[in-house]
């Protein structure tokens, strides 16, 4: 006989009688909690066994009449018959009441995706976290990540690489790499897809800037089609974080070797024990250099690193192509570029392709300018935008976005495309400008974005003159005029704001 799987550890009933007095009722509710766990359980085990994953119940509704003259254990049975009666029923129907993930990592993911305010679950699918809702969504992924790490896997192939690493920032990127380390699977296995470009952006100087391309180039591995979805990401850590070290060795200049050579002899073993990187990069470079295999995967990325670090422009995380001579552009619509330091600062470059940013900017001029300020030249380049066209699917407007700027933001959450993504910018954009917080999307455009002006890009800024705009002071006051910092997506070049309205 086969041994019954499904227990019942606790029994929440709501037990509704008509016709009987209250102690009655009350009497029966206390021997039916005791009875029918045991009644139940044996019935779920043979319904649930054609079913695999994870599955989670809001509420199932039963009644059952004439029961005048039951025992309590009678009763128990009936119900039992009549509860996973209805079980199976939504099961098969997949009615809003029950929701079902094919294993415990997807449903983990799943919760992840729901703090992050990127999940399409409902909140009552995860009571079970409750402890959790202290934790950062960053703190949150860290925690579940140590305990199931396979999670991991199923967040990169979903194409969340871009939330993660917004949401976790460089120190968070560092800890998570940390709780891979310490997990006792975390023994090394090759990288089995090397990826064509590298992530020269690391830094010997900023761990959590090398601890971010580690997982970068982590996630995106997992995400090739070769990697087996069910796998745990840890035992490509050190093999990531091998290449990664070589990346940051070569972009700091020091010279590599043509040949990976084996410890005992001169090479990149000699830099390995060398006080050039973290302890935990020169411990995993290190353990990749033992393995004859692992060796040989490193010699095929040797030149592809030296390759790399000759044109750094085309390979970083934001290409650049130098242009041959500064980019002169001019628009009726250069009071755009006004929104591109809100956009840095939420991130969305971490979130969004260049192609939807772009149409970000745009959905941000109003149905009557969007669809020509999509061909704006100026616009485009602003946006390093080449020909792709954007990706036809649209993340969803983080929640954690939202309310960094105001609870009514929280309305934008259900906007479809770039509607959605326009606004929250709109709404970043006005939360800077004195006594116009709460200001219409039609004022601000109007004011500040339909405003002509020139763009001067070369190698070294990006530089934009508006003509005007009335409201010039409001936007001096806000200090969006001089320098704004630089803009990763344009090779981090600093962006220039000039108001002409503030010359006397």
């Amino acid at each position: 006989m086969a041994e019954q799987t499904v227990s019942i550890g606790a029994l929440d009933l709501e037990l509704h009688t008509f016709g009987a007095p209250p102690w009655r009722g009350e009497s029966l509710a206390r021997q039916l909690c005791q009875a029918l766990p045991n009644a139940l359980a044996s019935r779920l085990d043979a319904a649930l066994s054609r079913h695999q994953g994870v599955i989670r119940i809001n509420a199932l509704q039963v009644q059952l009449s004439d029961t005048e003259g039951m025992d309590a254990e009678y009763l128990a049975a009936q119900l039992s018959v009549l509860i996973t009666r209805e079980l199976s029923t939504s099961l098969a129907h997949r009615t809003g009441l029950i929701r079902v993930w094919a294993d415990r990592p997807w449903y983990l993911a799943s919760y992840v995706l729901h703090r992050m305010g990127a999940g399409d679950s409902p909140a009552w699918c995860f009571d079970e976290f409750a402890a959790l809702r202290e934790l950062t969504p960053a703190q949150t992924l860290v925690t579940l990540c140590a305990a199931e790490p396979r999670m991991l896997t199923v967040l990169a192939r979903g194409g969340h690489t871009r939330l993660l690493l917004h949401a976790l920032g460089g120190e968070g990127c560092r800890q998570l790499l940390a709780a891979l380390l310490a997990l006792p699977e975390s023994h090394p296995r090759p990288l089995p897809a090397w990826p064509g470009e590298l992530p020269l952006r690391a830094s010997l100087a900023n761990p959590q800037r090398l601890a971010e391309d580690t997982l970068l180039l982590l996630l995106s591995t997992c995400s090739a089609q070769r990697f087996t979805p069910g796998n745990s990401p840890a035992p490509l850590l050190p093999s990531a974080m091998a290449l990664t070290a070589l990346a940051a060795l070569a972009e700091a200049g020091i010279p590599l070797p043509d040949h990976p050579a084996a410890p005992d002899s001169p090479g990149l073993a000699g830099i390995a024990q060398a006080q050039l990187l973290p302890a935990a990069y020169r411990t995993a470079l290190a353990i990749m250099l033992e393995d004859p295999a692992s060796r040989e995967l490193l010699s095929a990325q040797l030149e592809l690193i030296r390759r790399a670090c000759e044109r750094p422009a085309s390979t970083s995380r934001h290409p650049d192509p130098e242009p041959p001579a500064p980019l002169e552009l001019t628009s009726d619509r250069a009071g755009c570029a006004l929104l591109l330091p809100a956009a840095r600062n939420l991130g969305l470059h971490h979130l969004l392709s260049p192609g939807q940013l772009l149409c970000c900017l745009a959905a941000t001029l109003g149905p009557e300018e969007q669809a020509d300020a999509l061909h704006d030249a100026m616009l485009r380049a602003l946006c390093r935008t080449g020909r792709e066209a954007p990706p036809p699917q649209w993340p969803p407007v983080p929640t954690y976005l939202a309310q960094q700027i105001d609870d009514r933001a929280l309305g934008l959450l259900c906007e479809p495309g770039a509607g959605g993504w326009a606004g929250l910018l709109l709404a970043a954009f006005a939360t800077q400008l004195p006594g116009l917080r709460h200001s219409s999307a039609g004022y601000l455009r109007r004011q500040f974005l339909l405003v002509p002006g020139t763009l001067r890009l070369d190698a070294r800024r990006a530089a934009v003159r508006l003509q005007g705009p009335d409201l010039a002071v409001v936007l001096a006051m806000a200090g969006l005029h001089g320098s704004q910092g630089p803009l990763p997506w344009l090779g981090d070049r600093p962006l220039y704001l000039e108001l002409t309205g503030l010359q006397p």
